[in-house]
């Protein structure tokens, strides 16, 4: 429950963050980087999304040290 809430309240602040960022470079710059106005906020955020759950699938399974080479 906490981590949707804590997902949902990163996604949000990202989707800020991105067109804050978007609203401070010109096109050519957004172009530079690979991206239209369009696509811009949509990438920024999948990236976001994409390191979350890379986050959680590591940290989903925690090792027992002592058990580590026993199976």
């Amino acid at each position: 429950m906490l981590r949707i809430l804590y997902r949902t309240m990163i996604k949000s602040r990202t989707k800020s963050a991105a067109y804050q960022t978007l609203a401070m470079l010109s096109d050519r710059e957004i172009a530079d980087i690979g991206h239209s106005r369009a696509s811009f906020v949509d990438a920024y955020i999948a990236n976001i999304v994409a390191e979350l759950d890379a986050n959680d699938a590591t940290a989903a399974s925690p090792v027992n040290a002592n058990l580590v080479g026993s199976v």
